[in-house]
Formats: C-alpha cells, sequence, structure tokens
C-alpha cells in the first residue's frame, strides 16, 4: 500500500512573481530522476518581477477534452498604485512565461514557448476605503501541467 505524506506545515500564497518573455528561453533540462527541471534564460532575458502583495493565487485545473487532459492555468495578483502603468503597460503586450515560488519554496513555471500566458488588467483608481492599482490575470489552457523549478538551481 502506498501512503501519501502529509506535512503539516504546508503554507499556500505565492512569495516571487516573475513574468519572463517567451523569447527569453534558452532551455529547460529535466532530470529523470527527480523530475524536477532546470530553467536557463539568456543573457538580456526580459524578465519583470512583480511585487508580490497578499492574496497573489494560483491554481491549475485538469479536466479531460476530447484531444486529451487540458490544464486551465490562472494566476490572479494585485499591482498597487496607477504609478506602476509602465509596468502593467509592458506586461499587457507581451507573451510570457511566469515563473513562481510558493510559501513552501516550490518554483513552477507556468505556460510554454508555443502557448504563453496572457496577461489581463482591470485597472482602478478605487474609491474611499478601496485600493487604487491593478487586479491581474494571467491565464492560458496548457496541454501539459506546471513544470517544477529546481530550487536548488534557481536564480533570475
Amino acid at each position: 500500500m502506498k501512503t501519501l505524506e502529509f506535512d503539516f506545515d504546508n503554507v499556500g500564497g505565492i512569495t516571487r512573481l516573475y513574468a519572463v518573455q517567451t523569447s527569453a528561453l534558452r532551455r529547460l533540462d529535466t532530470n529523470p530522476l527527480t523530475g524536477l527541471s532546470r530553467l536557463s534564460l539568456y543573457p538580456d532575458a526580459e524578465v519583470v518581477e512583480i511585487p508580490v502583495y497578499n492574496n497573489v493565487l494560483f491554481s491549475e485545473v485538469q479536466s479531460e477534452e476530447d484531444g486529451g487532459s487540458v490544464f486551465a492555468v490562472q494566476i490572479t495578483g494585485f499591482i498597487p498604485r496607477q504609478e506602476n502603468v509602465l509596468l502593467t503597460s509592458t506586461l499587457e503586450r507581451g507573451d510570457w512565461l511566469v515563473v513562481h515560488q510558493d510559501a513552501n519554496g516550490d518554483i513552477l513555471l507556468s505556460g510554454t514557448t508555443d502557448i504563453p500566458l496572457m496577461f489581463a488588467s482591470n485597472k482602478t483608481t478605487g474609491s474611499d476605503g478601496e485600493r487604487n492599482g491593478n487586479n491581474f490575470t494571467f491565464s492560458a489552457s496548457l496541454p501539459t501541467p506546471s513544470v517544477h523549478i529546481d530550487n536548488r538551481a534557481f536564480y533570475i
């Protein structure tokens, strides 16, 4: 019988978030023993670090379609203040791979060079007592799940 291990210190939430231009990916190597991948980017890679404020969420829902499994990836969050319009306008113009790390230290790469994540933003000035800024979503339907990145070999 196989036993499912459960970690009672499991902590959710994204702590780091990077949007990587699809053309920046040089190589993605997977270790067949660990199943973890190593991400290699070109030296002049366009990488946008997105500030992480509370409630940045990642979800990946698998469903069966006529052509096989589909993984609906969605990353949602908030970029504060309208002054960050340059950051959001850069993200609105690109095709992105998204690298994100959760509070447990696990790192995932979502999106592929063939099917990048699309960025959508909902900007608001807010009103009294409401936040001023941009609610955002990265999303795509992918044929494979997000890739686990080896956090021992990860740096941007």
